[in-house]
């Protein structure tokens, strides 16, 4: 069934993921030429009204005034592009397949008495492996909400020149064969690389370099059920 764990993302927009990320924003405006210009261009003004003066000094306040709407500006641009990074990324899906479910080992026929052999063979023909449960027909999967940051591995991986990522794996086990995993992000400066099932496992991975929003790994998986034949009414 469907089974949400874990907070629910912020769905506030883009303002509220502003305000969410102000101190990481702030740190970062030096990392574009507007907020490098504009830092220069306030410590400059600042130097030079320590040794201005006394006269020249009003005149230099308007410099910081420049340099500081530079710097709402180069932050406001920081936050734009993270938005529309956010916006653009696409689900990671695995790679669709159906899950591979290997037949339980049974002893030898020659052990098996006549009757057993036809009552097992009966039971096998009813026996299915079902992506939903089939009184209620609701799926077997579950979103797996997690921050990233609490699965990082201590390896570095993506991000950019100035800020380096951290990578982060994380595997969960379902309660059947995994044939669908996927994943989205629902924050800035994080990004999802791959996901995959093997057997029971559902794997992601990716990286983070300064966001920690929660990422949705939606699992779907596979149970063992009974479905009755055209036999087994009469």
């Amino acid at each position: 069934m469907f089974v949400s764990l874990g907070p629910a993302p912020d769905q506030g927009g883009f303002f509220s993921e502003l305000v969410k990320n102000l101190p990481e924003i702030i740190s970062r405006v030096k990392d574009n030429w507007l907020g490098l210009i504009a830092l220069v261009l306030v410590l400059t003004a600042i130097v030079t009204m320590v040794i201005a003066p006394q006269a020249e000094r009003k005149r230099i306040v308007y410099l910081i005034l420049v340099g500081a709407i530079l710097l709402v500006a180069s932050a406001f641009h920081e936050a734009v592009r993270q938005q529309e990074r956010l916006d653009k990324a696409p689900v990671v899906e695995s790679p669709a397949k159906d899950a591979i479910i290997k037949p339980a080992t049974s002893e030898p026929a020659a052990s098996k008495t006549p009757c057993e052999s036809a009552s097992q063979a009966s039971a096998a023909t009813h026996q299915h492996w079902c992506s939903e449960d089939p009184d209620t027909k609701i799926p077997f999967s579950r979103d797996i909400s997690f921050g990233p940051g609490e699965h990082l591995t201590g390896r570095r991986r993506g991000g950019d020149s100035n800020t380096p990522g951290s990578e982060w794996v994380i595997d969960w086990t379902a309660p059947g064969p995994v044939y669908s995993v996927s994943a989205r992000q629902t924050g800035w400066w994080e990004q999802i690389d791959s996901c995959s099932a093997n057997g029971l496992v559902a794997h992601c991975e990716g990286w983070i370099n300064g966001g920690n929003a929660p990422i949705i790994m939606t699992v779907k998986w596979k149970q063992p059920c009974t479905v009755e034949t055209d036999g087994a009414k009469d």
